[in-house]
């Protein structure tokens, strides 16, 4: 990740309410209950021992949570260096994560292979 990047990135994550909370929970502790938490928040309530923080970043094990804003712009940067939907996957799985990542990628390639009829 350049620096220039890395920059924008935490500007984004510190504007974004969800990613702030989360922060907020890792430095102070979860709630005890799901429940507790706000709706955007609960989707990162089952991974919430795996996720941490550096350098105002949010990271699940050692992949980086990109900021809402810019998850579909990475999934489409991995995907246009034209590896394919198996090396792609296999390329976003190890570097990014967020919930629903999955579902986010299904979307990608589907509307990628529209796309090219």
């Amino acid at each position: 990740m350049t620096e220039q990047t890395k920059l924008e990135y935490q500007a984004l994550t510190r504007d974004d309410p969800t990613c702030q909370e989360i922060i907020n929970y890792i430095q102070k502790g979860w709630p005890a209950f799901e429940n507790m938490v706000s709706h955007a928040a609960r989707a990162y309530w089952p991974e919430k021992d795996n996720i941490s923080t550096l350098e105002q970043l949010l990271f699940h094990d050692n992949k980086l949570i990109p900021p809402l804003q810019k998850r579909r712009d990475v999934l489409t940067k991995i995907h246009d260096g034209h590896l394919g939907i198996i090396k792609m996957k296999g390329m976003a799985r190890n570097a990014v994560w967020w919930p629903g990542i999955k579902k986010t990628s299904r979307t990608l390639q589907t509307n990628v292979r529209h796309a090219r009829k």
